[in-house]
């Protein structure tokens, strides 16, 4: 997956930036501060796709449930090829 665009929220696909990595890499940005608001990177323990969140910042329902609906995606897609 590339990455989307939301209203405020957009999650870039950084994978190349982290050459060692199976799994794929996300940034989760704030368009409207272009600020850096975490990652979305593949979490072991839990055996998916988790957001790690930076420190200090904080989020609404709407930027929320946008990184949730990217999760959910991450998740189908992973499904997909496991099948």
């Amino acid at each position: 997956m590339e990455g989307r665009l939301y209203k405020f929220v957009q999650i870039v696909n950084v994978s190349e930036a982290f050459p060692k990595r199976t799994t794929q890499t996300f940034q989760v940005r704030n368009i409207n501060a272009d600020v850096n608001l975490g990652w979305i990177q593949w979490q072991s323990g839990w055996r998916c796709y988790s957001f790690f969140p930076e420190e200090n910042t904080f989020y609404e329902t709407v930027c929320l449930n946008n990184i949730v609906e990217f999760l959910e995606e991450l998740k189908k897609e992973r499904k997909e090829i496991s099948k």
